[in-house]
């Protein structure tokens, strides 16, 4: 992982571990991970176990502030593309051999007024207009309960002028040649909802060798339940 810093205390490593630790440990703020840094059996427990030193949070958000997303996306994809070459999501595959990958966006934040030149908007019935982020996922799930994520694409505006709003269907276009690059050879299934089964969805996966379940409700897309 690229370095950003001139001054070095901690090693990116224990930034990097320090970051993850707060949402693993579901600490409500930066501040209240620190109290527990200041307590010393929390301190040494982390320190004897991970092997690392326990940074302070407002370090870590200074250095997260520095780095580039695709960066630290692709530690992530490193990380689980180790997990294939070690063959230890193999048991968790469908029965012909593919690998269940869900793909659904989800929500990051919402705002009153505009965050950003690439919010996306929704204006309700009584005329009030919500500003919000989304983020598309592709995640492998397993009969075990895990939820690996495989990449990320933003559902965000351009800037300047545009048509339409950007979506979870456009973004599954940029997302899927992401995925197809970094795992050229996974066996994927994608598993999506009533959202998806659209014509180009089908060639993309096609295209890819990738098979596709999608889940219906009974009276989502009739003319795709009747075919």
């Amino acid at each position: 992982m690229p370095d950003p810093r001139k001054h070095r205390e901690y090693g990116m490593d224990e930034i990097l571990l320090g970051a993850t630790g707060m949402f693993m440990l579901k600490q409500d703020s930066r501040n209240s991970m620190n109290n527990k840094w200041k307590d010393d059996n929390f301190r040494r427990h982390y320190q004897n176990i991970l092997v690392l030193r326990l940074s302070p949070k407002d370090t870590i958000s200074d250095v997260l502030a520095q780095i580039k997303p695709e960066e630290l996306e692709q530690v992530k994809m490193d990380l689980t593309g180790n997990l294939f070459e070690q063959k230890v999501l193999r048991p968790y595959r469908l029965p012909d051999q593919y690998c269940p990958v869900a793909v659904d966006g989800t929500g990051i934040v919402g705002f009153d007024r505009p965050h950003c030149e690439h919010c996306l908007k929704k204006t309700s019935k009584k005329g009030k207009t919500t500003y919000f982020h989304y983020v598309l996922e592709a995640k492998l799930v397993t009969s075990a309960g895990h939820a690996l994520s495989l990449a990320s694409e933003w559902i965000e505006n351009p800037q300047g002028e545009y048509e339409k709003q950007d979506c979870e269907r456009k973004a599954f276009k940029r997302l899927a040649a992401k995925l197809k690059k970094q795992y050229p050879r996974l066996p994927v299934c994608i598993v999506a909802d009533c959202l998806y089964p659209n014509e180009t969805m089908f060639k993309i996966c096609e295209e890819n060798q990738w098979k596709y379940i999608f889940v219906l409700q009974d009276k989502s897309l009739k003319t795709v339940q009747e075919e």
